[in-house]
């Protein structure tokens, strides 16, 4: 595996001086809350630091790599009909561990999950993507208060950045994916029911 200064060197080159910006931000905000919830800060710099690796490709390029790559993507064709950039936690993943030689599982995972969540979610994975939506870089209502709650509650923190997240989605009139409507059922406490129609 490279060294961490190789990676965010290559990482730099690749999403550009803006993406970068957010990437040291989420890098920042995912180390302090590693310290704070004990995960170890390597595993929280590494995930932050590849969250975006394929943030800088268009929407026809993410497709194209999940593709060529058979990447497991939950519902890939709705996601590609409906919302190609959700990808782009997938396709990092896949890029962490082919370029960038990253193996640990929880690491990876934390890339992959970053957007979309998962039910039952690693404290790495949770740490992503509550930095994602905390890093300083940040500004929409209630960040600041979101800030605050992810020091003293990580659950909580997650369950608002969600909130957050869907609220935004759902003011676009966007699509939501199914896992996401299911972690936030999960992290909510709501039992999980088949339904047969």
């Amino acid at each position: 595996m490279l060294t961490i200064k190789k990676i965010a060197g290559l990482v730099e080159d690749d999403v550009g001086a803006k993406r970068w910006h957010h990437v040291m931000a989420v890098r920042n905000a995912a180390m302090e809350l590693a310290r704070l919830y004990k995960v170890p800060p390597v595993k929280a710099e590494l995930a932050a630091l590849l969250h975006d690796a394929a943030r800088f490709l268009s929407d026809a390029e993410l497709v194209r790599y999940a593709r060529k790559h058979r990447l497991k993507v939950p519902l890939l064709d709705k996601v590609i009909r409906h919302s190609p950039v959700l990808l782009h936690g997938y396709v990092a993943a896949d890029i962490a561990r082919r370029k960038f030689g990253i193996t640990a599982h929880d690491v990876l995972s934390a890339i992959e999950q970053h957007t979309l969540a998962r039910a039952g979610m690693s404290t790495l994975s949770k740490i992503i993507y509550i930095a994602d939506s905390v890093s300083a870089d940040r500004r929409y209502a209630g960040v600041d208060a979101l800030r605050s709650l992810s020091r003293h509650n990580l659950d909580e923190a997650l369950l608002a950045a969600m909130a957050s997240k869907i609220t935004h989605v759902l003011a676009k009139r966007g699509w939501l994916h199914p896992e996401t409507i299911k972690a936030w059922n999960t992290l909510a406490g709501y039992q999980q029911y088949e339904i047969k129609i």
